[in-house]
C-alpha cells in the first residue's frame, strides 16, 4: 500500500516484480513536481541471509535518498540463505531489470511512467547487497528501454573458497568475525547460524574460481570505471587490518 506519513513528502509503495518467487520491492517516488529521474536500484545487506526492504533502517535510507538525490528508489528484496543458495539472488536481481524492462515497454505503472527516466538507471547495495549489484552490472546488456549508467557499490562483500587476509586474521576490533558468528550461533541465534553456515559454505564459489578472483575484479573494475558504466566503491574488497586507519 501507498505511504501516508512519508517524511519529506516521498511517496512509497510495495510492488511484486516476480509473481513466481513471490518478490518485491518497496518503490521511493521523489515528491510531485521533480519531473523525470534517474532510478536507483537499491538490494539491502546482512550477509545474503537475513534482512528486508521493509527494514526500518533500509527503509529510512531509501525514503532519504528518494528525497535528496532526487531519484525513484527501488530497493528490492531476494532469495534469502540457506534455503536458496547463490546464484539465488542474482538470479532474482535479473529479474528486477526485466520487469523494469516489460514496465519501459508497457509502462503500466503509473508512478514509473510519470517519474522515472529508465535512460537513467544506476544499481547499489551495501555490503552482499553490493556484490548483488556487481553481478546485476555485469549481466545487464542493453537495450530494452533501459540503460544502465552506473554502478554504486557500499561496503562490498566478496568472498571465495580460500580466506582473504583480513578474513583469516579476524581482528578482534571489527564488527563481524567468523568466531563471534560461530559463538553466537552455538547460543541458538538462528540468524546468525544461518550466517555461519552461509560463511563456512563460501556461497561465492559457484561464480568465482580463488585463484582468478581478485584478477577478475581488477579487470571488471576497470572496464566498468572505463566503459560504458560509471562505478562508486564505498570500500576496498579486502580491507585487511593494514590498510584500516
Amino acid at each position: 500500500m501507498p505511504s501516508a506519513d512519508a517524511p519529506g513528502a516521498v511517496r512509497w509503495k510495495d510492488v511484486v516484480y516476480d509473481e513466481t518467487h513471490n518478490l518485491s520491492l518497496r518503490m521511493c517516488v521523489p515528491p510531485a513536481g521533480a519531473g523525470k529521474v534517474p532510478v536507483l536500484v537499491y538490494f539491502h545487506g546482512v550477509g545474503f541471509c537475513v534482512g528486508s526492504f521493509a527494514e526500518p533502517n533500509f527503509h529510512a535510507a531509501c525514503l532519504r535518498l528518494a528525497a535528496s538525490l532526487p531519484a525513484v528508489v527501488l530497493s528490492a528484496d531476494y532469495r534469502l540463505a540457506p534455503e536458496h543458495s547463490l546464484p539465488a539472488a542474482f538470479d532474482d536481481a535479473g529479474s528486477v531489470f526485466s520487469w523494469l524492462r516489460a514496465q519501459a515497454a508497457a509502462g503500466t505503472d503509473p508512478w514509473l511512467a510519470s517519474s522515472a527516466d529508465l535512460g537513467r538507471l544506476f544499481v547499489s547495495g551495501d555490503s552482499p547487497g553490493a556484490n548483488i549489484a556487481h553481478h546485476a552490472a555485469v549481466r545487464a546488456g542493453p537495450g530494452g528501454g533501459v540503460r544502465l549508467a552506473g554502478c554504486v557499490l557500499l561496503w562490498p562483500y566478496f568472498g571465495g573458497e580460500r580466506r582473504t587476509a583480513s578474513e583469516a586474521a579476524c581482528p578482534a576490533d571489527v564488527f563481524l568475525t567468523l568466531p563471534r558468528v560461530a559463538s553466537r550461533a552455538s547460543e541458538g541465534d538462528t540468524c546468525a547460524g544461518a550466517l555461519a553456515r552461509m560463511l563456512e559454505s563460501s556461497p561465492l564459489a559457484v561464480e568465482w574460481r580463488p585463484q582468478r578472483r581478485h584478477r577478475r575484479m581488477k579487470l571488471l573494475c576497470k572496464d566498468l570505471t572505463y566503459g560504458r558504466l560509471k562505478v562508486g566503491v564505498g570500500a576496498v574488497i579486502d580491507p585487511s587490518p593494514a590498510n584500516q586507519g
